[in-house]
C-alpha cells in the first residue's frame, strides 16, 4: 500500500487553514479531536461551503469518512472507497495516522493484482448514460443530476457527443459566480440560466464497450480523470467511473452480493435492515433469472434521500427513487427492479405454443 503524507489539523482550527493546506497538497486534510481521528475535509467540502472559512472551525465542515487500516487487504480498501465518493482516504495504524491513500493508488493496485482482467467495459459500465443538450440551462442540468442521483451528464450537440458536465463543475461555478459573470452583466446575473455548453468540459476520454476493463482503468490513471465515457456507434452508451472499478473488484472477490454506499454515520444503524431487504429481493429475483450483484447508492439532500440501484443480472438493470423516508425509498427502488426483471420473464404459455 502506497501511503502519501497527510496534513493533520485539530477540530478547533479554522477552515481557512485547511483550505490553504489542501491547495498545497492537492488531496485532503485529516481532522482530529482529542488526538483521535474525527473526519476529513477535502476540496469538495470546501466548494460546497458558503461559510466564512476564517470564522468556521474544521469540526463544522469535516466529514466522518471511513479510514483504511495499514494492514487492510485490497478488497477492504475497495470497500472503504465504495462507501462514498472519495478521492483519498486516511490510513491509520492503531491510533496513529500514517497518511492517506488516493483513489488512483487503489486503481493501480487493482491493475497490479489483475482483478480487472478478463472483464470488458460493457460488463462494468453504468448504462444508459444520462445526456443533456448543449443549449439546455445550467439550472436544468443541476435539477436533472439531483433527480436522477448522478454526478455527471454527457452533453450532446446534434445527437453527437460534445462534452461532459459534473457536480464538481456546478459547485465550482456556484462558488465563483462573480468570476464567471460576463463583463457588463448586472449583480442579478445567474449562471443557472447560461447554456451548459459554456461550462462543459469538451476534452472527454472515451472507450468502446468491448474494450478490456483494464484499458479504462489505465486511461483514468494516464489522464487523471475519474470517469471515461463509453461510446458505441458514435453515441454515448454508458460511463465507467472509479467506483465501477471498485464494485467490479468486490463482486469478484466477495461472497456478499449486496453493496451499499452513501449511508452517513447517523444512518449506519439502518445498514443491516437495508442489506436484509436487498437480500430478500435478490432471493426472489433469483427464481426468475440468474442474478449477480446489487449496488445501492444512497445520497441525502437536506432531509430527502435519493437512491440509485444497479442490478447486475442477465441484463444490467437500474432504478431510482426519491423521498423523505429511507426505508420507503429502498422499498420503492427494489420494487421497480423486481418489476423490470419480471417483465423479462419468459411467457411459458407462449413457449409451449411455440414448441408445438
Amino acid at each position: 500500500m502506497e501511503v502519501v503524507p497527510a496534513t493533520v489539523l485539530d477540530a478547533s482550527e479554522p477552515v481557512s487553514k485547511a483550505a490553504s493546506e489542501i491547495t498545497k497538497n492537492g488531496t485532503l486534510v485529516i481532522v482530529t479531536k482529542g488526538k483521535r481521528y474525527h473526519g476529513i475535509i477535502d476540496d469538495r467540502a470546501l466548494r460546497n461551503s458558503r461559510n466564512d472559512t476564517s470564522k468556521t472551525k474544521c469540526e463544522a465542515l469535516c466529514e466522518r469518512a471511513p479510514f483504511v487500516k495499514i494492514n487492510d487487504t485490497l478488497v477492504e480498501i475497495c470497500k472503504a472507497f465504495f462507501a462514498g465518493r472519495f478521492s483519498a482516504l486516511p490510513v491509520v495504524s492503531g491510533n496513529t495516522i500514517e497518511g492517506v491513500i488516493t483513489r488512483a493508488d487503489v486503481i493501480k493496485l487493482l491493475l497490479a493484482e489483475k482483478l480487472l482482467d478478463g472483464k470488458k467495459v460493457s460488463e462494468a459500465m453504468s448504462s444508459p448514460v444520462l445526456t443533456i443538450a448543449h443549449n439546455a440551462g445550467m439550472g436544468t442540468a443541476r435539477k436533472l443530476m439531483r433527480e436522477k442521483n448522478v454526478r455527471r451528464l454527457v452533453v450532446t450537440k446534434n445527437e453527437r457527443l460534445a462534452g461532459i458536465i459534473s457536480t464538481f463543475d456546478l459547485a465550482s461555478i456556484a462558488a465563483h459566480e462573480r468570476d464567471v459573470r460576463p463583463s457588463g452583466m448586472s449583480e442579478k446575473y445567474s449562471a443557472e440560466k447560461e447554456w451548459v455548453e459554456r461550462f462543459m468540459r469538451d476534452s472527454i476520454e472515451t472507450i468502446t464497450p468491448d474494450a478490456p476493463l483494464g484499458d479504462a482503468a489505465r486511461k483514468m490513471l494516464d489522464t487523471k480523470v475519474a470517469s471515461v465515457v463509453v461510446v458505441g456507434g458514435g453515441k454515448a452508451v454508458g460511463i465507467i467511473t472509479a467506483k465501477d472499478l471498485f464494485e467490479t473488484a468486490l463482486v469478484l472477490k466477495e461472497a456478499d452480493r449486496v453493496f451499499i454506499s452513501g449511508l452517513h454515520d447517523l444512518e449506519k444503524e439502518y445498514y443491516h435492515e437495508v442489506h436484509e431487504e436487498c437480500e430478500k429481493t435478490l432471493s426472489k429475483l433469483s427464481k426468475i433469472e440468474r442474478i449477480g450483484s446489487l449496488a445501492l447508492h444512497i445520497k441525502k439532500y437536506g432531509n430527502q434521500y435519493a437512491i440509485h440501484a444497479r442490478l447486475n443480472a442477465r441484463q444490467l438493470t437500474t432504478a431510482s427513487a426519491n423521498g423523505f423516508d429511507l426505508h420507503a425509498c429502498v422499498a420503492q427502488v427494489l420494487e421497480e427492479l423486481k418489476t423490470q426483471v419480471e417483465k423479462r420473464k419468459p411467457n411459458k404459455m407462449h413457449e409451449r405454443g411455440h414448441r408445438r
